[in-house]
C-alpha cells in the first residue's frame, strides 16, 4: 500500500475544474490506483473550510468541497494518539533546531503550527505529503517524504 497526505493547496488545486496541478499530482503519484490510500489531516479540512468561509464561496462550491472531503479519509488529532502527539513534538523541536538527537544545518524554522500537525499526520501515517510549498522541505528524507510541485500562473 502506498500512502498520501494532500496539503491544503493541493487539495484546492483538486476543487478547480480542470485543474492541470492536481491532473499531474494524480498522475504521477498514480492516486486512482487501488494500492493508493489517499488522505487528509483533519487540519487541512478546517483550513480548506476557513478558505471557503473567508472567501464568501457559494453554495455550489461548498457543496463540491464537502462532497470532496466526505470521499477521503480524515486522520484525526486526539490525546490518544501518542504517535502523533510525538510525532508533532519532534518536528517541532527539530525546526527549532532543538531536538535533541537530530539537527540540520540550514536556519531555525518557525513553522505554522498547522503545518506542524500536517507534517505530524504524515509521519504518523508513514504517508508522502504532496504540497506546492517549501515550508516542509527541511522534513524531507528526515521525518517524511515530500513531493512539491510548482504552480503554473495558469493554475
Amino acid at each position: 500500500m502506498r500512502y498520501f497526505l494532500l496539503d491544503t493547496n493541493i487539495l484546492l488545486a483538486y476543487l478547480r475544474a480542470g485543474n492541470r496541478l492536481f491532473k499531474a499530482v494524480s498522475d504521477e503519484n498514480r492516486l486512482d490506483e487501488e494500492d493508493a490510500f489517499v488522505m487528509i489531516s483533519v487540519v487541512n479540512k478546517g483550513e480548506v473550510r476557513s478558505i471557503a468561509l473567508r472567501n464568501n464561496w457559494g453554495e455550489q462550491r461548498v457543496q463540491a468541497l464537502e462532497a470532496l472531503l466526505s470521499q477521503l479519509v480524515t486522520v484525526d488529532a486526539n490525546a490518544a494518539n501518542d504517535l502523533l502527539l510525538n510525532a508533532y513534538a519532534e518536528i517541532d523541536a527539530y525546526s527549532h533546531k532543538r531536538h535533541p538527537q537530530k539537527s540540520y544545518a540550514g536556519p531555525a524554522r518557525t513553522m505554522a503550527k498547522n503545518d506542524v500537525w500536517i507534517a505530524a499526520t504524515a509521519y504518523a501515517t508513514n504517508a508522502t505529503l504532496l504540497t506546492t510549498d517549501g515550508d516542509f522541505d527541511h522534513l524531507d528524507g528526515v521525518f517524511i517524504q515530500v513531493k512539491r510541485y510548482q504552480v503554473s500562473a495558469k493554475e
